[in-house]
């Protein structure tokens, strides 16, 4: 009876032994936001095997396809430039095994060029301003007149949108200019008749 106990426990140990072996050969992944509009794939494996990487969006449609030949570890960007923003998933299969993360990515977007937009109200003499960008620096305000002689200055320092209204009915000159700018370019240069 010692002898079946003893051979009942070896088996297990056998068996559990086994078990936790197949378990180290299981591939690890990890993907990490590294660089705008890029995601890293980082996997590791304890077996050299062919990894095949697919990429799915979230309508389950294959975007990518990609095969690394014989490796137990590599690391590789993938860039999402090009892509809408959405749930995005990546599948690696290897040793007859699939893991899949999923990642949302949402498009970085560039600077947007600050922009200045100057029209003057109807039947007045009363001007609407207004600069706008996602990413605002200091901006300055100067009104010439015919003469180029500065009639009116005013510096913003604003994180959003500026929106003003000049009203140059004290001012005695039948023409004038605009000139919007941000540091040392000019966003904006106009002329008006009064």
């Amino acid at each position: 009876m010692e002898k079946v106990k003893i051979l009942i426990l070896a088996l297990l140990l056998a068996t559990g032994t086994q078990v936790f072996a197949n378990d180290d050969i299981d591939p690890e992944i990890q993907i990490v936001t590294t660089a705008p509009n890029s995601f890293k794939l980082v996997y590791t494996s304890t077996e050299d095997a062919p990894v095949k990487v697919n990429i799915y969006n979230e309508k389950s449609r294959r975007i990518f396809s990609d095969l690394v030949y014989k490796t137990n570890r590599f690391s590789k960007l993938y860039n999402f430039k090009n892509l809408s923003s959405g749930l995005y998933t990546f599948e690696v299969i290897a040793n007859g095994q699939t893991s899949k993360e999923k990642v949302y990515y949402a498009p970085k977007t560039a600077k947007q060029k600050m922009k200045a937009f100057v029209r003057q109200l109807e039947g007045s003499k009363k001007f609407r301003l207004l600069v706008m960008g996602n990413e605002m620096e200091p901006v300055t305000v100067r009104i010439y007149n015919k003469s180029n002689e500065l009639v009116h200055e005013k510096s913003f320092d604003s994180k959003t949108s500026i929106g003003q209204v000049y009203n140059l009915n004290s001012i005695k000159a039948s023409e004038i200019r605009f000139v919007v700018s941000s540091g040392s370019e000019v966003l904006k240069a106009k002329d008006f008749k009064l």
